[in-house]
Formats: structure tokens, C-alpha cells, sequence
């Protein structure tokens, strides 16, 4: 994690901010996978998946954001 931070973050700031928007797109990613459950455009079962997973990226995301802010 160490040297992904020093490549793509300036300070402990600004990787936060870099995961908050990252959450984001996780959670705009499953508005759009609602609405393609609800158009029913591809199978169910994918979507559940899908949905799981991104939901799981979320909670993950949320969990760094917390632990890097409590130690900043």
C-alpha cells in the first residue's frame, strides 16, 4: 500500500480523498446496476453478483477511509 500511496497520492490528505471519491463510483456503479435490475436487461443472477461485489468494495473502501483517518 506503502508505495501505491507514494505514486499516485501527495499526502495522507489527499489519498483519503482519492479513496472518498473511489467509494463514490462504487456506490454510483450500483445505482446503475438497480436500474439495470429493474429494466431486467441481463440476468438477475449476474446482477446479484455484481451487486454483492460492488457493495463489498464499498464496505472495504469505508473501512481504509476510517483506519487512515483515526491514524492521520
Amino acid at each position: 500500500m506503502r508505495r501505491t500511496k507514494r505514486l499516485y497520492a501527495e499526502s495522507n490528505a489527499d489519498f483519503v480523498h482519492k479513496l472518498k471519491i473511489s467509494r463514490k463510483e462504487c456506490y454510483e456503479t450500483i445505482f446503475w446496476l438497480e436500474i439495470l435490475a429493474e429494466s431486467e436487461i441481463i440476468d438477475k443472477e449476474k446482477l446479484k453478483i455484481l451487486h454483492e461485489d460492488a457493495e463489498r468494495i464499498g464496505r472495504i473502501l469505508t473501512s481504509i477511509i476510517k483506519k487512515k483517518i483515526s491514524n492521520q
